[in-house]
């Protein structure tokens, strides 16, 4: 799925495996996709594993990025205005009614 547009599907029959009786299915996707639904059979399915799942690296979006910058600039400018209104104040020939 991609939100809630379904991208395929694929029905397994589970036909025998040596190692795992139930069968085995290699599935692997080169479309984006946020969300995987397993559905059994309940009855003939009593029990299943998943192994060697792998997800690409995320990729931080343009805006989440961009309001991260903005946020370290805020910072960084409260800061510039805090350390030069502090040499102001402690320069000996100013007092707090010159900046006001």
């Amino acid at each position: 799925f991609s939100g809630t547009t379904l991208l395929g599907s694929l029905t397994f029959p589970g036909t025998a495996d040596p190692v795992f009786t139930g069968g085995f299915a290699g599935i692997q996707s080169t479309t984006s996709f946020n969300r995987l639904e397993l559905t059994f059979n309940s009855s003939a399915a009593t029990a299943f594993a998943i192994d060697n799942l792998t997800f690409a690296n995320a990729v931080p979006e343009p805006s989440s990025f961009l309001l991260a910058v903005l946020g370290l600039g805020a910072v960084a400018v409260m800061l510039c205005a805090r350390i030069h209104a502090s040499a102001f104040l402690h320069d000996g020939s100013n007092t707090k009614d010159d900046i006001d």
